[in-house]
């Protein structure tokens, strides 16, 4: 026998199981299976993979897309895949990890893709976008004020590897902290090896330069 208070709440889940049955028929799948196999065009490249394992990362974006609850809202082709407008090698890398975490224990996750050259950032993107990020260890960030987010870091690192001149950040100047004079930054940079300058404008624009020398 319920009190009112428990009754009340085992009507509110109900109502709100119906609700989510409700928003299921309207936008996708109302009971979508795990061994369904999901094909997606991705930037032109065709890549299939069942739903199980492009769902397994429960509160992802990946997981939602993929779920079936919004199949009929997503874009697809001409054939009726699932089309993204991502970069196809990217996209591969992540289902290939997705495939691998399948298969292995949970003591024992595969680490996410990473990728090297002009996929970096690619990479580094996709992960992003589909909520695949939160687990992910923290890339090295430098001491600045002005580059404070990972994709800014990320760019730096990308950059400096074209050159073979990357590696970890070392604060050395900052004209707040040392005085904004020449003779200031030259004392505390001059003969440090490679070395990147970052400079925010009064107008808001960044702008910078590195030498290897």
């Amino acid at each position: 026998m319920l009190d009112g208070k428990e009754l009340s709440l085992v009507l509110r889940l109900r109502e709100l199981d119906e609700k989510k049955a409700a928003t299921a028929r309207s936008n996708g799948e109302a009971d979508p299976a795990n061994d369904d196999r999901i094909e997606v065009n991705a930037g032109g490249t065709i890549i299939v993979a069942k739903r199980s394992t492009l769902t397994q990362l429960k509160g992802t974006r990946m997981e939602a897309l993929f779920s079936g609850r919004w199949d009929k809202k997503l874009q697809r082709d001409n054939h009726g895949r699932i089309f993204l407008d991502v970069n196809p090698i990217g996209f591969r890398a992540i289902v290939d990890y997705l495939n691998e975490m399948a298969i292995s224990s949970e003591d024992d996750h595969p680490s996410l893709p990473t990728m090297e050259g002009e996929y970096k950032l690619v990479i580094r993107h996709q992960l992003k976008l589909f909520g695949l990020l939160d687990n992910a260890p923290k890339m090295e960030m430098p001491d600045s004020r002005i580059v404070e987010d990972e994709d800014g870091a990320a760019q730096l690192h990308d950059w400096l590897g074209e050159d073979e001149s990357d590696g970890e950040f070392c604060l050395l100047y900052r004209s707040s902290r040392d005085g904004l004079s020449n003779a200031n930054f030259h004392s505390k940079c001059d003969n440090q090896g490679c070395t990147i300058t970052i400079v925010e404008t009064t107008c808001g624009y960044i702008i910078g330069g590195d030498s290897n020398a």
